[in-house]
Parts: structure tokens; C-alpha cells; sequence
């Protein structure tokens, strides 16, 4: 919205670690936290200058055990997620005043999950599976706490070496954030007032796929729909102020499809397409972050033992319905290229181009999306070992 506002991002710090054990009786355990801190700026003609500041220690845990038995494989497990230290605040004119609306707040996310596989016949597979999560979430003697269950069912069929079927049900859920709950102030987003009323969003989707294969050429292609209740959105509550709300039941649908053609071994072309519908059933209007009907084609070519070159062409169609907070966006045409050279010994050297024409378009349909990267030349060193 420059120059009516200007929003500079002071500080974004992430610290993230991972140490992760497996062993070969199917045993895995993981542990993992995050450390992070984002602060916005907000400068407008006029007006005193505001500040939001969100930060959180993260740290999580998962131990599960793959278990084989005949037909079956087993894989059973816990998992935690917690937030310790989430401070949120905003402030005007200065960063001296400030207003806490999270004040070393916390959660706690407990997750017992389950999975089997089992091969009925060679040509046929059955997998199934459950996840029951609990969350409790606290702030300034402020306290809610929520639970479900989720499940997924699938079958994949292979009546021939050509063609392969497969079909998978799965309910989800999504609990409401900390920030969704408890932040109100003033955001790169106008103001924000937080529901401490928000309830979960469930979810169940259908995903019906087809791959065939053949003797140079592959394709797949997968049909999904998904039903969401009780949905979590922003939404408009006053003109500058938006707040999250359970806003009415939605729906997804859309396709995928994709098609490689290899005639020998020093070519193969790539192209797939992607479609994505969806629908707030309050309104009518698409949902927020729906991306527009994409494809894509990718070509590469080896010129002996060393050398190869590839290119790709993406054709991304114009959005013509955006959804809260979006804007209608142009069609864009992108081309890259990738050139590599094997230098020998396991080394190997390359030089890329992205958006190779320099096409002038926006990342998303988001209002406040920033310009995509321009076109830019890179250069590449790789090292492999045997």
C-alpha cells in the first residue's frame, strides 16, 4: 500500500534445531525447537508509527515404532508440540509503548497416532489410520483447551503392470493459534482483534487417483475434494479492522495432472497442470490464498556423458475472482533454464536462470503481495560421493 503505508520488517530471527534417532528394529524418536521473533513497522503519512512484535520458544518431541507382522505393518506413536514464552505486543510512536495481549503465554499439544498397512493380495494394498490430539492453551489466567480425532482410509490397486488406481478418505482438524485467539493491535494487516471464542475447523476429504505406465510415457492423475465446517478466517469486522471468526462451512475441489515422456535415455519432457476451486458457502466467494490454474512443461536434455540443458516454461492463467483481502492478478508467462557440465570425479558445475525474460508480475493474489523476483543468473557447485 506504499507510499499511503510503509511496512518495514526490523528483525525476523529464527533458530531451529533437530536431532533425530532411528534404529533398524523401526524404532525413531526426534527432538526439535525453535526459537523465533518477528517484529513489524508500520509508517504512514500523518500518523505515529506503530509496532507488533510476536516471539515464542518452540519445542516438540515424537517417539513411534514401525512394527511388521505377516501382511501388516504397524506404525504406532506419541507426539508433543510447546510454546513457552509467546509475548505479543503492539505500541505507537515508540517502542516504549508498549500494550501486551499475550504475556508469556503458553501451550501445551499432546497427539496419539496410529497407522496400518496391509497387503491383501500383490495386487492390492489397504492402509488405515487414527490421530487423537488434545491442546490447552493459557494467557493471563485466560484458559481453553480443545481435543479430536482424525482418521484416513485408503486402497490402492494394481491390477497390471500398466495401471494403478487408488483411493483415500481422511477427516482432519485445525485448532485456533495462540495469535488467533489472544493478539489484538495494529498489524502490517490494518488492526487485528483476536476471538478467545474461536472453536476448531474440521475437514474430510476425498482424493480419487489414476497412474498409467507405459513404455516411454507415464501419467497420473488425481481428482480431490474437500468439505470444511466451522472454517477459521479473517474476516472484515469494522473499515482498517479484521478479526479471525468460525465463519460457515467451505469447500475445495480441484484436479491434478501429469505426464512424462521419456524416449530414451538422453531426453524426457515433463508437463503437468493443476486446478484449484474453492468456495466460502456464506458468501459465495472463493477462499483467501486459492492460486489460479497452473502449468507447467519441462524439457532436458543430456549432450553425451557431461553435459545437459533443461528449461522450463510455466503458463500461470489470470485470477478473475479473488477472495477476502485479494486482488485480481494478470496471466504471467515464465521461462527458466538450467545449463550443468560434469567436471568429473563426483564434481559438478552449473549456471540457472530464473524468469528468464524478466516478466514484471506479483507473487500472489494477496493485496499486499510484493513483486516476484526478477530474473536472476546463478551459478552452482555440486560434489558427490559414492
Amino acid at each position: 500500500r506504499f507510499p499511503a503505508r510503509d511496512t518495514i520488517y526490523p528483525h525476523d530471527n529464527h533458530t531451529v534445531g533437530r536431532l533425530r534417532i532411528r534404529h533398524d528394529n523401526g524404532f525413531e524418536a526426534s527432538i526439535q525447537g525453535h526459537d523465533q521473533a518477528l517484529r513489524t513497522w508500520n509508517r504512514r503519512p500523518g500518523a505515529a508509527d506503530t509496532f507488533a512484535d510476536v516471539q515464542s520458544v518452540d519445542v516438540g518431541a515424537t517417539v513411534q515404532q514401525t512394527l511388521a507382522a505377516g501382511d501388516f505393518v504397524h506404525n504406532v506413536g506419541i507426539e508433543f508440540l510447546g510454546r513457552r514464552n509467546v509475548d505479543a505486543f503492539d505500541a505507537s510512536t515508540t517502542l516504549d509503548n508498549r500494550r501486551y495481549t499475550l504475556r508469556d503465554a503458553r501451550e501445551n499439544g499432546w497427539s496419539l497416532f496410529a497407522i496400518s498397512d496391509w497387503t491383501v493380495a500383490p495386487d492390492v494394498a489397504i492402509e488405515w489410520g487414527a490421530r487423537h490430539s488434545t491442546i490447552d492453551q493459557t494467557q493471563a489466567g485466560a484458559h481453553r483447551d480443545d481435543g479430536d480425532t482424525a482418521f484416513t482410509a485408503g486402497a490402492v490397486w494394481t491390477p497390471n503392470d500398466a495401471h494403478r488406481l487408488s483411493l483415500s478418505l481422511a477427516s482432519g482438524y485445525r485448532f485456533a493459534t495462540l495469535e488467533e485467539r489472544f493478539f489484538t493491535g495494529v498489524t502490517a494487516q490494518d488492526e487485528i482483534v483476536g476471538n478467545p471464542d474461536l472453536g476448531s475447523e474440521r475437514s474430510l476429504g476425498i482424493d480419487l487417483g489414476h497412474a498409467w505406465n507405459g513404455r516411454d510415457w507415464h501419467s497420473e492423475v488425481h481428482l480431490w475434494r474437500t468439505k470444511v465446517d466451522d472454517l477459521i478466517q479473517l474476516t472484515s469486522v469494522a473499515p482498517g479492522i479484521n478479526g479471525f471468526e468460525n465463519v460457515s462451512n467451505a469447500k475445495l475441489w480441484g484436479a491434478e495432472a501429469l505426464v512424462v515422456w521419456t524416449p530414451n535415455d538422453a531426453f524426457s519432457l515433463r508437463s503437468s497442470v493443476a486446478v484449484v476451486r474453492s468456495e466460502d458457502q456464506r458468501t459465495g466467494d472463493p477462499l483467501f490464498g486459492s492460486p489460479p490454474v497452473t502449468a507447467e512443461i519441462e524439457a532436458r536434455h543430456h549432450f553425451g556423458e557431461a553435459f545437459s540443458l533443461a528449461a522450463r516454461y510455466m503458463h500461470r492463467w489470470a485470477l478473475t475472482r479473488p477472495g477476502f483481502e485479494e486482488v485480481a492478478r494478470d496471466a504471467v508467462d515464465l521461462v527458466d533454464a538450467e545449463f550443468d557440465y560434469d567436471l568429473g570425479g563426483g564434481l559438478g558445475v552449473g549456471v540457472y536462470v530464473q524468469n528468464l525474460f524478466d516478466e514484471n508480475y506479483f507473487a500472489t493474489a494477496d493485496v499486499l503481495s510484493a513483486l516476484a523476483p526478477e530474473r536472476s543468473v546463478g551459478l552452482h557447485l555440486t560434489w558427490r560421493t559414492d
